[in-house]
């Protein structure tokens, strides 16, 4: 799935991750021609050098990459049972097979194709990102949607024509992984 800019695609793929001389497991969860995300423990500082081990599907061999640190996630103690840190990685001189990892993981991860959604749908929305507003506005209702993912719960509210509406526009908010507890009109 494309995600943030259409250079960035959005992925799942576990590596090990060196910085000085200790390792640490992690997931890359985003690549793109000039970096990844890598969700992990791992406490490297930004600028520090470091090494991520791939094994990528439909090679034979691993992969190395050469990387720096340039952003970093940081999670309090308190909310590692529902929320990841990581790092933010440059890569530094990446070998032409990772471009064509990330080729084929571009058009293996396409993005859901999902009708544009309508302005109340879409709050927080910069103008300029915003589906223009739909003739039937009016005959919207607002929902308050509950939505849990393992141990978390979060409540959205959404505006829809119906409750199975309603329901698709909270998940597709949430994103992946959510499930959709209640929906009870305003």
């Amino acid at each position: 799935m494309l995600h943030v800019t259409s250079d960035r695609v959005k992925i799942r793929l576990a590596c090990q991750m060196t910085v000085g001389d200790r390792r640490h497991s992690g997931v890359v969860l985003n690549v793109s021609p000039g970096g990844l995300f890598v969700q992990t423990n791992a406490k490297p500082g930004a600028g520090d050098p470091v090494e991520v081990a791939l094994n990528v599907p439909g090679q034979n061999e691993g992969m190395s990459l050469d990387a720096s640190v340039v952003w970093k996630r940081v999670v309090p103690a308190r909310l590692t049972t529902v929320a990841h840190g990581g790092v933010g990685l440059r890569l530094l001189f990446p070998p032409e097979r990772y471009y064509q990892f990330l080729a084929d993981a571009a058009t293996t991860h396409r993005p859901e194709v999902a009708p544009p959604r309508p302005v109340a749908a879409q709050v927080g929305a910069p103008a300029s990102h915003r589906a223009p507003a739909v003739a039937s506005e009016e005959s919207k209702t607002r929902y308050r949607v509950r939505i849990s993912q393992g141990p978390r719960t979060r409540t959205l509210r959404v505006e829809a024509l119906t409750t199975d509406d309603a329901r698709r526009d909270a998940l597709a908010k949430a994103g992946s992984g959510w499930k959709v507890v209640d929906v009870q009109p305003v």
